[in-house]
């Protein structure tokens, strides 16, 4: 049975952001892949591809963030409360690395543009890709921020959270 589109919950952001990441990475490896013949303004020149290269590059270390980060994710029950919330602060450092990622992203892409126009269909879906990881990734280290939070504060007051 389907769910009114209106109705329907927000993926859980650690499952929501690697989708995000191979998007914007298949998107990246489109356009970075440089033409031989023809050069159209939806593929960067094959004088640039060295940037494209470092375009793919970024994208493969933002997802492969996001999956060490998502690799911990499920740890079971019987983990010490202080292991768990090494590994939310862990999870966090990895998640916030990936978002630094995506401005450095963005700067290239930005370069990229400025010395080579890209059509605007390109550069619109692009920037609305990176926007659209850059909030999933938020999201979770907002709610990852909040779970180590308040398991450090049942360790202090000696309850177990869950």
């Amino acid at each position: 049975m389907s769910v009114r589109v209106d109705q329907r919950r927000d993926p859980r952001p650690e499952l929501d952001t690697y989708n995000k990441a191979i998007k914007l990475s298949s998107h990246v490896m489109s356009v970075a892949k440089p033409k031989e013949e023809k050069p159209n303004s939806h593929h960067i020149p094959k004088r640039m591809a060295n940037i494209g290269k470092m375009m793919v590059d970024l994208t493969l270390d933002i997802g492969a963030d996001i999956l060490e980060a998502n690799e911990g994710y499920y740890v079971g029950s019987n983990v010490p409360t202080k292991t768990l919330i090494k590994r939310y602060e862990d999870r966090v450092e990895l998640e916030e690395h990936a978002l630094k990622m995506t401005f450095r992203l963005e700067h290239i892409y930005r370069v990229l543009n400025d010395n080579h126009r890209l059509a605007e269909s390109t550069n619109k879906y692009m920037m609305d890709l990176i926007d659209e990881l850059r909030a999933v990734l938020t999201k979770w280290i907002r709610s990852e921020k909040t779970k180590a939070t308040s398991l450090a504060k049942s360790v202090d007051s000696g309850v177990r959270v869950e």
